[in-house]
């Protein structure tokens, strides 16, 4: 098994792929081999990122905010809203003009 990196600082690795099955092609040169790979914690409102240290070989987790994801159907109802209120600063604006036009003549 190796891991594949990309350098994000001295000594530090960030792994972007685990490759379990080694199928005989030749590892390339930003990869390492590992025996194994810790499970990460599941933190409730966190992701895991895996990095290695590049010296020791040691895999280790950071953890970072978990994009907020919000709920669909309030998205919607609250954009039909904004849509809704658009609509009536439109007719109201278009209403204003016509009355405009109207009086000038």
């Amino acid at each position: 098994m190796y891991i594949i990196y990309e350098e994000v600082a001295n000594k530090v690795g960030k792994i972007s792929v685990i490759v379990y099955e080694d199928h005989g092609s030749n590892p390339p040169d930003n990869s390492i081999t590992v025996s194994s790979v810790p499970d990460p914690q599941q933190i409730d409102g966190k992701l895991s990122v895996p990095y290695i240290n590049l010296d020791s070989h040691e895999i280790y987790y950071e953890y970072i905010d978990a994009p907020v994801v919000l709920d669909l159907e309030e998205e919607v109802n609250k954009l039909k809203k904004e849509i809704m209120e658009m609509k009536t600063i439109l007719l109201n604006v278009s209403s204003e003009n016509k009355n405009r036009i109207q009086a000038s003549n």
